[in-house]
């Protein structure tokens, strides 16, 4: 564990608290405690204080409110604890809590706040969850600024660690959070570090269907800015909103300065290196932060689990390499099958790998695309587009150019093995009763390696 982050030294007199903007990304005091009255701006509250939702939870003070709406502290009369509530103004798209209390029940990690229901006072919707105390990062980034003080390499490695952490989660589910910042990242008092407000998510097939860009500018990749984000590649734009935020600890100021929507010209200016203002930051976690800040989507890490292990990497002082798990891609209509092949050559290979898996040709191209494979056990048998016809997709458009491509079959002919050998590909395992030891023989350079 890193140096732990003093909480009560945050804390701030009742009568200097103001309504937390949870939109906002910088700049002034920010509140650290539940908000009791209402506020007299005009704007008011969803649910007033002391409303009792449902019969059963008592709203007891603003938490906070933005773009999509706000949160309320609350109490859960039943069951006697506290909870949060959530509840979206009354002009936000339609169904868009319960998509959001849907995508978050589904998913489980300390990094995740929890939902417990969701339900309706007076015909507006609310969205229950855990309460989660302690303070917004945000509010520790101001603090430090405003006292000298950095970030410790060590509370680098945990906060980034458990956020990457719980965006992988996310990432599995085929979600994309789409607002990574530090305001959005909630320090508790046991060192806990949660994700918080996926009030901007979308599952990864619906990102080029989005009509307006969204996010908080100075956090946003490219692709966002412009609203060109492509299916399949939300989790980059995560990527990249959190290589802001670690650049963001580190040197205490944002890589690129004046971003905002419609523009390219800020977004996609040169970054220094954070070495320029920090003389400590080793190598390896620098190269990491300025591979996240990639212009290019496809140049940032592949995934939140690369950018876990490459973390952890730095952390233990070891290589790249020594700790990058090998990544197995598994092409095979039968799914038994495709389990049994991945399992074989996990143990055959050792170490730490990632396994992924496609159905059939089409979805192995885009997975070579997304998750860039070292090895590809490829099934020469499937429907519509077969195994030999993958790899010359792939040497047509120059996809997966290190990947280890090993053809299995049940019965491959001649023809075959010679077409795949004209393409590059000289290991063919049968899929038999020795399939085990076929691809020990098989894997065995790369195993040694």
């Amino acid at each position: 564990m890193g140096d732990p982050i003093n909480l009560d030294k945050l804390r701030v007199p009742a009568n200097e608290q103001e309504p937390l903007d949870v939109d906002r990304v910088g700049g002034g005091k920010l509140p650290r405690d539940i908000i009791t009255e209402p506020r007299r701006d005009g704007e008011g509250w969803v649910f007033a204080h002391g409303a009792l939702l449902g019969g059963v939870y008592e709203v007891r003070g603003l938490l906070g409110q933005g773009g999509m709406g706000q949160v309320f502290a609350a109490y859960d009369t039943v069951l006697k604890r506290p909870v949060a509530i959530k509840v979206a103004w009354p002009d936000a798209p339609k169904g868009a809590l319960l998509k959001e209390a849907q995508a978050l029940a589904a998913l489980r990690h300390p990094s995740l706040v929890r939902v417990h229901s969701v339900h309706e006072h007076e015909d507006i919707p609310f969205l229950v969850m855990e309460r989660v105390d302690g303070v917004g990062l945000i509010d520790v980034i101001i603090d430090r600024a405003e006292e000298g003080e950095s970030f410790s390499l060590n509370e680098v490695y945990d906060i980034g660690g458990a956020v990457a952490g719980g965006l992988a989660s996310v990432h599995k589910a085929g979600i994309a959070h789409r607002d990574v910042k530090p305001g959005n990242v909630m320090i508790c008092a046991n060192q806990r570090y949660v994700l918080m407000d996926f009030g901007l998510f979308l599952p990864e097939f619906a990102m080029e269907s989005q009509s307006i860009a969204s996010g908080s500018p100075p956090y946003m990749a490219p692709e966002s800015l412009a609203n060109m984000t492509v299916a399949g590649q939300g989790k980059l734009v995560d990527i990249y909103g959190l290589g802001v935020m670690l650049y963001e600890l580190l040197t205490g100021r944002l890589p690129r300065e004046g971003v905002r929507i419609g523009s390219l010209k800020e977004a996609i200016a040169p970054v220094f290196p954070p070495s320029k203002f920090r003389d400590e930051i080793p190598s390896a976690l620098e190269d990491l932060v300025l591979s996240m800040l990639q212009t290019d989507p496809e140049s940032r890490p592949a995934s939140m689990e690369e950018v876990i292990w490459r973390l952890d990497a730095v952390r233990e002082g070891k290589s790249v390499e020594q700790t990058r798990p090998r990544r197995i891609l598994v092409v095979d209509d039968n799914k038994e099958v495709a389990n049994v092949i991945a399992y074989w050559a996990s143990r055959e290979l050792g170490g730490s790998c990632e396994r992924f898996f496609a159905e059939n040709g089409e979805e192995a191209i885009d997975k070579l695309r997304e998750v860039r494979p070292d090895v590809m056990l490829l099934d020469l048998e499937m429907p519509i587009m077969n195994g030999l016809e993958v790899v010359m997709c792939m040497r047509g458009e120059g996809i997966g150019a290190d990947c280890r491509i090993i053809a299995v079959s049940a019965g491959a002919q001649d023809r075959d093995v010679t077409a795949l050998n004209a393409l590059g590909v000289t290991d063919v395992v049968i899929k038999d009763e020795h399939l085990r030891a076929n691809l020990r023989s098989a894997l065995g350079e790369l195993a040694d390696s």
